[in-house]
């Protein structure tokens, strides 16, 4: 369980994100060091390069991950709301996103079925689903 977040604590810095950021610092500074001193310094910074290119590209596709599921998370709830009834809708906070990201390729008439397996416990994962929508609602434009 997270802790509860207030203005004092609401800040959140990346350790990733700043362990690369350092990192590119210290190839930075060993390129021009290497330039000037020790020419084996240059390459070692240089060889980092890449490999922090790497590890950028990889943060900025978990960043995309993470706004994909907030909208997910957003869209389902508005969905939900418009095609349930009362009963199941105030249900709704109980699904899991993994939940809210099977149930959003069923159709809507499908919807009130597979939320209520989901809550009755029959419907864990959103594979297990996925495998039981019949009416796909195709999504081309996930991340």
């Amino acid at each position: 369980m997270q802790e509860e977040q207030n203005f004092k604590n609401h800040v959140r810095i990346d350790p990733k994100l700043l362990s690369l950021m350092l990192l590119y610092v210290v190839s930075l500074v060993l390129i021009i060091a290497g330039q000037f001193w020790m020419p084996v310094l240059q390459f070692v910074g240089l060889i980092m390069l890449p490999i922090l290119g790497i590890g950028t590209g990889m943060t900025a596709r978990m960043y995309g991950f993470t706004v994909q599921d907030r909208i997910v998370r957003l869209e389902m709830q508005l969905r939900l709301a418009k095609v349930l009834d009362s009963p199941l809708r105030e249900r709704v906070g109980e699904l899991r996103l993994s939940q809210l990201i099977g149930l959003r390729f069923a159709s809507d008439d499908e919807l009130p079925s597979l939320v209520q397996q989901c809550l009755d416990g029959k419907l864990g994962s959103g594979k297990a689903i996925k495998q039981q929508v019949k009416h796909w609602q195709a999504d081309f434009q996930r991340i």
